[in-house]
């Protein structure tokens, strides 16, 4: 899990072009999903309100609707335990 962390924070870091935006998104969100698997839904839900930012700043609206479904769930999970 360590290892796809820093890869992901790597593609988070090196896709600051606005064309590139969209593997930054990814990014986002496969780092909120491997928080959740670690059990740390605060962090995963910085991640996917990040990417729900970007969705909106490149106005695709299925992704900001996929960013509040994730958030959803982080809340979710947060609540259970």
């Amino acid at each position: 899990m360590k290892k796809a962390i820093s890869m992901y924070k790597f593609v988070k870091r090196n896709c600051d072009i606005p064309c590139l935006f969209e593997y930054k998104i990814k990014a986002y969100k496969y780092l909120g999903l491997c928080c959740i698997m670690i059990k740390k839904y605060k962090e995963s839900l910085h991640y996917f309100g990040k990417m729900l930012g970007l969705s909106y700043y490149i106005n695709n609206v299925d992704i900001e609707l996929k960013a509040y479904d994730l958030i959803g769930l982080s809340f979710y999970y947060l609540v259970k335990n």
